[in-house]
């Protein structure tokens, strides 16, 4: 699959991963703790599911790696994998706020290649492959960004938030803390 094939994958899967979590909280959940404490929902884990298989059935020889079972994780090489968050903001989830995303990617020699990070409570999803340049769409697939692509998370309609976070998110994959650990639990 290529990138652009794996691009528009990416999108359909939060904007689905974004429909399930905004079900889950319509309907009321219970938030348990994992053992750090952090909390955890059945919106994480039904997202989970839905974005992992969909990923592995797509690309079945590149290792899908849910962002808790990472750190559990040792590699030496870095292969292409397939990275994701399918709740990043749990906390704010939890406390009835927005602010939250689903944030899937591809890594490969330990450098981001492209993503898509959901924000569902705003029905939106922003993504891009490296060196392409991003889009912002609407959770129906519209593209919704005025000038068409963007090169720069500077744009005006790149919230705050989530430039934040896919720092936060770069860093970590930048820093090695998802591929290099990441292989050998996925197969």
């Amino acid at each position: 699959m290529d990138d652009t094939s794996l691009l528009a994958l990416a999108f359909d899967l939060a904007a689905r991963a974004g429909e399930t979590i905004l079900a889950v909280r319509a309907h009321g959940f219970e938030t348990m703790h994992k053992t750090d404490a952090s909390p955890v929902t059945i919106a994480d884990q039904k997202a989970e599911v839905l974005i992992v298989a969909a990923l592995r059935a797509a690309t079945p020889d590149v290792p899908v790696v849910p962002r808790r079972r990472s750190r559990r994780a040792t590699c030496r090489r870095r292969p292409p994998a397939s990275v994701c968050r399918p709740l990043d903001g749990t906390r704010e989830f939890t406390a009835g706020r927005d602010d939250f995303a689903v944030c899937i990617g591809l890594v490969c020699d330990g450098r981001p290649v492209l993503g898509v990070v959901g924000a569902p409570a705003k029905g939106v999803v922003y993504g891009g492959i490296v060196g392409r340049g991003a889009v912002k769409r609407s959770v129906t697939g519209e593209q919704r960004s005025p000038r068409g692509t963007h090169r720069s998370r500077g744009s005006p309609w790149w919230p705050a938030a989530t430039t934040a976070r896919m720092r936060a998110w770069h860093r970590s994959w930048r820093a090695g803390m998802w591929p290099r650990r990441a292989m050998s639990a996925q197969r």
